[in-house]
């Protein structure tokens, strides 16, 4: 919602903003330009309407303090002019140092009505590249087709119990999303969650960076490390490709789930601790314990809420709607606006994407950054993404020395 500031000294263009906005906009006004400048002072806002003449303080000044404050304003309000009079030179000024728009007098509510959702897609647009930034944008399992409703209602399901979820599915199918979607949507939304790579760390590091150790507990261990199961109290822990974990830490973390306490490397303490488990893997554990490489036990601790993600290539409708996601989240980070023309999108729809949802994002990502504001992509190499890159001939010593000496 738009958090609003009209500042007019006539008392009943402050009651027709209120009327027209209470429903879709959190409201507030000033009387008069010093009221105005306080309020801007102490409120962040989103959008200004701002009267030219008024007593005291006009709007001029007014739009002067906001234009100089810009530079040390994160999100400076947008500011939109009104005017009793449709005088060229005066709204053409209030442009230049920074005003949005203006309206004249008697308003149009329609008008109005335009500038709210042009001002409202742009904060939406701000706040969502900002979440982006950060890091802290939501998380989003995007996709219409009918595999893809099941995955988001057994996400529904988990997000309301602490059961432990194992999420099966391909590399590149989305099975972080899908574990932070459900962290997200749970009571322990404002809690950590801290994903571990099981299959990026080597064996001999796995115990340590779950579970920590104490100062002095092998060679190099010269302070106290918290564990990841430790830094995760209170939240979510994300174990992926937790077949890669070795049996004997597989023992460890089977006791863990079984008492919901554990003790660090070198430690005799027991620690207590409430995390809530969610795991990964791209392979078949069955097999994994047939073969003596998984515990059956902890499988079944793991595998109490199974979800599967099947690869793209069985969900091709989700495929146009990634597609449009994807494009319109890099141009946003990118500053450019980027389309895919229908041959390019059915080029796609016709692949089969061996990478999954990872593999179609680095694709439209790629053509995104190669690409000019107002391009329409009508063409894309799929299968020979590189072929095209113009790598430099690699000369021997002896040729260098040639060349310089």
């Amino acid at each position: 919602m738009l958090k609003v500031l009209v500042v007019d000294d006539e008392r009943g263009i402050r009651l027709f903003f209120e009327e027209l906005l209470k429903d879709s906009c959190e409201i507030d006004t000033a009387e008069d330009g010093l009221k105005g400048l306080e309020k801007l002072k102490n409120n962040e806002y989103d959008l200004v309407f701002l009267d030219l003449r008024m007593p005291n303080v006009g709007g001029i000044e007014v739009l002067e303090k906001i234009s100089a404050s810009k530079k040390d304003a994160s999100n400076p309000p947008y500011v939109v002019i009104l005017t009793a009079i449709d005088d060229i030179s005066t709204v053409v000024k209030c442009i230049k140092m920074g005003a949005f728009d203006y309206v004249v007098k008697p308003i149009n509510i329609n008008r109005i009505e335009i500038i709210i959702n042009q001002v409202q897609m742009l904060v939406s647009r701000y706040r969502e590249l900002e979440e982006i930034k950060s890091g802290r944008e939501s998380i989003k399992f995007v996709g219409i087709s009918q595999k893809t409703k099941e995955i988001l209602e057994k996400v529904e399901y988990a997000s309301k119990s602490d059961v432990n979820v194992l999420i099966v599915g391909e590399s590149g199918v989305g099975k972080e999303v899908v574990a932070k979607l459900i962290h997200q949507k749970s009571s322990r939304r404002d809690k950590n969650f801290v994903a571990v790579d099981c299959s990026s760390l080597p064996e001999t590091l796995i115990e340590s960076e779950l579970f920590g150790y104490e100062k002095g507990a092998f060679t190099g261990a010269f302070s106290r490390k918290i564990g990841k199961i430790e830094y995760a109290d209170g939240g979510t822990l994300f174990l992926d490709e937790v077949a890669n974990i070795p049996l004997n830490v597989q023992a460890k973390l089977l006791r863990f789930l079984q008492n919901k306490s554990f003790s660090r490397i070198g430690g005799l303490e027991e620690i207590s601790v409430d995390v809530r488990i969610i795991s990964a893997t791209n392979v078949d554990l069955k097999l994994y314990i047939r073969e003596g490489k998984f515990r059956e036990d902890l499988f079944f601790r793991l595998n109490v809420f199974p979800i599967y993600i099947p690869p793209l290539r069985e969900r091709k409708e989700d495929i146009p709607v990634l597609i449009e996601y994807f494009v319109d989240r890099y141009s946003l980070v990118y500053g450019k606006k980027v389309k895919f023309s229908q041959k390019v999108v059915d080029k796609l729809l016709n692949y089969n994407f061996p990478g999954n949802v990872r593999e179609l994002q680095n694709i439209v990502l790629r053509y995104i950054v190669s690409s000019y504001d107002g391009d329409e992509i009508q063409d894309i190499d799929i299968e020979n993404p590189i072929e095209n890159i113009y790598f430099p001939r690699l000369y021997s010593l002896r040729e260098l020395e040639d060349m310089y000496i």
